[in-house]
Parts: structure tokens; C-alpha cells; sequence
């Protein structure tokens, strides 16, 4: 994805709106999981693997990763959460996440198994039978993963959104554990939905769904809002919008960046007018009064001196 890939990880880091997505996916846009309790994790994942007859390692780098940790009735929880941007579909996305998943339940094991091996070599801890061998006590628990996958792309999610739409045998899908996807896709979103997000995230899926003519209108109607720079900065790339950002006091007004567009493409249409009544022998000073400019810049556009755009 490239350029767009660089700002939608920036974008979707800011704790903020990774609090959002997940608060929007999990529950329903309620404000359950709070920027300031997540914890930012290393999105390298290790995996050693049979391939071939042989043990692979693979290595795996999610986009997004963090570590969720609340009180809830008095008890900590703490559940892992991860992102996948995806800038064009991937029509096997299930395994991708589910891969990326289970590498991080198989890390968790390890660190478990290895810790016990200690403590009851230590004495500390006894572990018999199938404990003793597998290094994980029937009391040990892993802490919960689930990935979201953010799709920024400009047409509709037509991919899978649970393994068993990739299973090539449609009678025996019934015998599957499935998995299915945390998908959010700013294309299939429905009006509603954008009301449900707490933060700026609302408007800039609504701007990359109806980019295009459409934006501009919403734009409008935002009545110069301050928007993040990388909110803006990731908008300006999914929705493909043709606007020069100006960042002051930290925040970014895509209305006057609008306002900029509209008035540089009045001169424009004003100088190619003035070109076009020049290449018909029209008068410069006739010119000049008409366009409401100086006859020196008439002269300007006749003598190439200015650019039009």
C-alpha cells in the first residue's frame, strides 16, 4: 500500500482510535475499552512450524498491537488486541488472522510452560502426569487475542468473513469450528453506524465511503472542525482527496483546505478565460477590467510569464 499503509498504522496507532475501532466492532460503539488502558506491545511474532518435514520458523508482524487491561466487578482482565489494515481485500483473511491469533495463544503457551517448568524445578510448584509433560496446569489460563481486520480500500468488502466461506466442500461446512472475521470496512458501513464512534473516526469512514464529489459536501457541513493531522493525513490518501492539509495549533480545518481548492480553481478558470480572450484579439485593457485583475497580468498569462494550472 505504500504511502497509504505509513499513514493508516500512524492513524489507527493513535490510542484513541484504536480504542474506537474495537469499542465500535466488540460493543456496538459503546465506550467500554479506554484509550489510556492500552498498552502498546512488539508486533513481531515467532512461530516454529512443521513444513516439509522439517521445523520452520516464521515470522509474523502484525500491523497494530496492544495489551487491554481493566477493572471490571473489582477483577482485572487483560485481553490482547490486534489490527491487520488491509488497503485492497484478501480473499483468505481468515487463515491470515487466524494465524496471526493462534501464533499468539502458541507464545503465550510457551511462556507459561516455561515458567512452570522453573517453579517445579524450584519446588516451588509440583506438576504430575500430563502436566509434567505438557508444562500446563490444568488451573493456567491464556490471556483472550482478538484481531481486527480495517479495510481502507474504496470498494466493498467482497471477501470471506469466516473460514467456512473458503472451504471448498459447501456440504461438510456444518463439521467446521469456524472463525470468523472483526472486519470494519468503511464501505459497508451504514449511515447509522458513523454516529457510533466516540471519536473523529465517524467522519473520516464517512469521508472514505462517499469519496469522490460527495466528500466535498461533507467537508461543508462539518463547519470547520479541527481534525488530527494524522486523521487528516490518512483521509487525504483513502479517499484519494485532491486538498494541501495546513496543520495550526496541532489541529488540521479540512474546510479552509477546501476553501484553497475552490479559490485556486476560480483563478484558474479565471486565467485560462483570460487566455482564451487573448488568443481571440480581444483588447488586454478589455481584459483587465473584465477579469477584474491588472493589465500587467494580463500581459503576464499573453507573455507565458504565469502558469496555469
Amino acid at each position: 500500500m505504500g504511502r497509504l499503509d505509513a499513514v493508516s498504522k500512524r492513524y489507527f496507532g493513535r490510542q484513541d482510535a484504536f480504542a474506537d475501532v474495537f469499542n465500535y466492532l466488540l460493543f456496538d460503539g459503546k465506550q467500554v475499552i479506554k484509550p489510556d488502558e492500552l498498552k502498546e506491545l512488539d508486533s513481531n511474532q515467532i512461530a516454529v512450524l512443521f513444513k516439509d518435514k522439517d521445523l520452520q520458523e516464521i515470522q509474523k508482524q502484525r500491523d497494530l498491537f496492544r495489551l487491554w487491561t481493566a477493572m471490571t466487578d473489582g477483577h482485572a482482565i487483560f485481553i490482547l488486541l490486534g489490527s491487520e489494515i488491509q488497503g485492497s481485500v484478501h480473499y483468505a483473511m481468515p487463515i491470515k488472522t487466524g494465524l496471526y491469533d493462534f501464533i499468539t495463544y502458541d507464545d503465550q503457551l510457551s511462556e507459561i510452560t516455561s515458567q512452570n517448568r522453573k517453579l517445579h524445578e524450584a519446588k516451588e510448584i509440583e506438576l504430575q502426569g500430563g502436566e509434567y509433560l505438557y508444562g500446563f496446569r490444568r488451573e493456567d489460563r491464556v490471556k483472550l487475542v482478538i484481531t481486527a481486520t480495517i479495510y481502507v480500500g474504496k470498494e466493498p468488502w467482497d471477501g470471506p468473513l469466516k473460514l467456512s466461506d473458503i472451504i471448498e466442500e459447501e456440504s461438510r461446512k456444518y463439521l467446521i469450528n469456524d472463525y470468523k472475521l472483526s472486519l470494519l470496512s468503511a464501505t459497508d458501513l451504514q449511515e447509522q453506524d458513523f454516529e457510533k464512534f466516540a471519536t473523529e473516526l465517524g467522519d473520516i469512514m464517512r469521508f472514505v465511503k462517499h469519496q469522490g464529489k460527495d466528500v466535498d459536501k461533507l467537508i461543508e457541513q462539518t463547519n470547520h472542525k479541527i481534525y488530527t493531522p494524522e486523521a487528516a493525513a490518512f483521509v487525504k490518501e483513502a479517499a484519494n482527496m485532491d486538498l494541501d492539509f495546513e496543520v495550526k495549533n496541532g489541529g488540521v480545518d479540512m474546510c479552509e483546505a477546501l476553501e484553497r481548492r475552490y479559490s485556486k480553481e476560480r483563478q484558474t478558470a479565471k486565467d485560462q478565460m483570460i487566455k482564451k480572450l487573448l488568443q481571440n484579439g480581444v483588447d488586454e485593457s478589455i481584459i483587465a477590467d473584465s477579469a477584474n485583475v491588472t493589465v500587467e497580468y494580463v500581459v503576464k498569462i499573453k507573455n507565458g510569464e504565469l502558469q496555469i494550472v
